[in-house]
């Protein structure tokens, strides 16, 4: 059981948020190192912090590209998979796998508590 799934609609939203808050949007390290080190340093919403320092300091140019066209720009999967070249499938991946990065970054600093005592609960009312 991926005990992240449950986060996952709030993490696409605050993504998509972040996204809106970039201005011309680059993907190229140095973009992203400015952009990180502005946001720490004016005390910006910590997960304005947490987003832009995952952009910078995890991912790649093609992860950036990634993160942009799905979560900012809102492209579907078949989209996506179109301009990278993968299967449906290798986009689902990718996506999972930013999204589970994303959820221990948050737990890390504390934004998103896992509760297992309600996994059992909504299996039971689903």
């Amino acid at each position: 059981m991926n005990i992240y799934k449950h986060q996952y609609s709030m993490l696409k939203s605050k993504l998509f948020e972040f996204g809106k808050t970039v201005d011309g949007y680059r993907y190229s390290d140095g973009y992203w190192k400015t952009i990180s080190d502005e946001l720490g340093k004016k005390a910006a919403s910590l997960w304005e912090f947490v987003l832009s320092d995952y952009l910078y300091r995890c991912c790649d140019e093609e992860d950036r590209k990634f993160i942009d066209l799905y979560f900012f720009k809102k492209k579907s999967v078949v989209a996506v998979s179109g301009i990278f070249g993968l299967c449906d499938r290798g986009c689902q991946e990718w996506r999972e796998e930013i999204l589970k990065n994303l959820s221990g970054l948050a737990i890390q600093t504390g934004l998103i508590y896992i509760d297992t005592r309600r996994f059992k609960k909504d299996a039971v009312s689903e």
